[in-house]
């Protein structure tokens, strides 16, 4: 997520190791790890042709030069039988998100064929490939990047590449703890011997989880990098993401194992909150399950490691996708810990089963309960400070492309400071207040069909405050912009 305070070897790197930190508040002191970071040719290669192919996910703005350079080298090969495939292998297998990158890093580097065996089909590959389909895409690769020359202009980007792993470097330092995975997980079907984190160049606000082997990779989604922006990936937002998305590989195993006792609690409490999950293209109770242990598993990590920031971040993201629950299915799991018990053992799935139904009960009458909770908690926290008499664009609205000015009215007379977060438009002036600062207008430049969501304040920096010291409640602003 991108932050702007207004005051007016091609494929992977040199490992490095990182040892966790030992904040106030951490159980337990981390062994040290060696984790790998680096950009790897063949996860850029497979956004590429996903890219050319119009999968959506692939065609968010990312590193504005390096998307320019990606459009301009490759566009002609648009109707390349690499290209024509991708859009078959989406329309008739849905292969998107995650199974492209998946089916990249299961391959060789340099030959392009599988790196593993695939009969039988290996339990860590998305089930939409199949060995027929994954061999089609990796021959098809080869002769993409054969026949475009990609191996030449990957390396005419190592400037990029070597900015955006040394982000990543320093942000992982002393804060992730790979040490937590191998002892307080269940076990996965196949030991994970390596760790190796890869920033994504084109992967637009998606991060994946890949297991290849013996190989555990965080693919990390690409941030939003105007033209003239230093290439940091924001560190808090990176932990956060590799912290869930590894213990995908843990979680998602232990419940396909367990779900026989599992499915029938689970499917009562889908039923309760079918609709948000549904809308987080969480599509049935076991994919919730999957969801629900990896954010429970995902808290504990961040109370136990004293990642106070990141904790409550987690906790009202959580709150606002509808998992009403996970806190408390944190607390359970701590525990079993507590009582000297493995975090996973035998008697777990039992508990599980009974946690789920409890929630499940009296047509969800703890999770409606937790709702009003929550929105009472955000009404009175929003009521608090000064207040926003209005927006323009107003909140949920569409506005047209093109040159614009942000305004934001309050009502009461401001400091002058501003902090703007998240996906913002384009800068173009300098941002001013009016005579009395109730008012503040920022020229910026709206881009066709781009979806922006604006959060004003956080819990951490103080930005917006009245004349008088008071501060504004966090909020988010979100806005689109028409097509044309």
């Amino acid at each position: 997520m991108r932050t702007i305070a207004l005051t007016l070897c091609i494929l992977l790197g040199t490992p490095l190791p990182f040892v966790a930190g030992t904040a106030e508040g951490a159980t337990r002191a981390a062994s040290p790890q060696s984790i790998t970071v680096g950009v790897d040719t063949r996860v850029e290669l497979a956004a590429t042709m996903a890219r050319l192919a119009g999968y959506p996910e692939y065609r968010n703005p990312g590193i504005a030069a390096y998307d320019r350079a990606v459009d301009a080298h490759f566009a002609r090969f648009a109707n390349h039988p690499s290209i024509m495939l991708m859009r078959k292998l989406r329309a008739d297998h849905g292969i998107s998100y995650n199974a492209v990158v998946e089916a990249a890093l299961a391959a060789d580097p340099v030959t392009w064929k599988p790196v593993i065996r695939l009969s039988p089909w290996p339990g860590t590959l998305d089930s939409r490939w199949n060995a027929r389909t994954l061999k089609s895409f990796l021959d098809s690769a080869k002769a993409f990047e054969r026949d475009t020359g990609a191996r030449g202009f990957f390396a005419h980007q190592q400037p990029v590449r070597v900015q955006a792993e040394a982000s990543v470097r320093a942000n992982l330092e002393g804060r992730l703890d790979v040490d937590w995975y191998r002892t307080r997980m269940p076990a996965s079907p196949q030991a994970i011997s390596r760790y190796i984190v890869i920033p994504g160049l084109l992967d637009g606000p998606n991060s994946y989880a890949v297991q290849v082997g013996d190989r555990a990779y965080g693919v990390l989604a690409t941030p939003v990098f105007r033209d003239g922006d230093a290439i940091e990936y924001p560190a808090d937002a990176q932990i956060a993401l590799l912290v869930h998305e590894f213990h995908h590989r843990f979680m998602n195993p232990w419940v396909d194992a367990n779900y026989t006792m599992l499915s029938t609690p689970a499917g009562r409490l889908y039923k309760i909150v079918e609709k948000s999950m549904g809308e987080l293209a969480y599509g049935d109770p076991r994919i919730m399950l999957y969801e629900s242990l990896v954010r429970a598993n995902t808290i504990s990590y961040f109370r136990q490691h004293g990642e106070e920031a990141v904790l409550r971040r987690q906790l009202a993201e959580d709150a606002g996708k509808d998992f009403a629950w996970v806190a408390a299915l944190a607390d359970l799991l701590d525990k079993e810990e507590a009582d000297g018990k493995p975090r996973f053992n035998s008697g777990t799935p039992a508990k599980l089963a009974e946690f789920l139904d409890a929630w499940a009960a009296n047509d969800g009458a703890k999770v409606v309960a937790e709702r009003q909770r929550l929105a009472s908690e955000r009404t009175n926290a929003l009521a608090r400070g000064p207040q926003l008499e209005g927006l323009s664009p107003a909140d949920g609205a569409t506005a047209p492309a093109g040159n614009a000015v942000l305004e934001l009215r309050f009502d009461r007379p401001m400091d002058g400071r501003i902090a703007v977060f998240g996906d913002i438009p384009k800068v173009t002036g300098k941002p001013q207040w009016d005579a009395g600062k109730r008012v503040l207008r920022i020229p910026v430049l709206l881009a066709a069909g781009a979806n922006y969501r604006v959060l004003l304040n956080n819990e951490e920096e103080t930005g917006f405050a009245s004349a008088a010291g008071e501060k504004l409640t966090p909020r988010s602003w979100v806005f689109d912009v028409s097509a044309e």
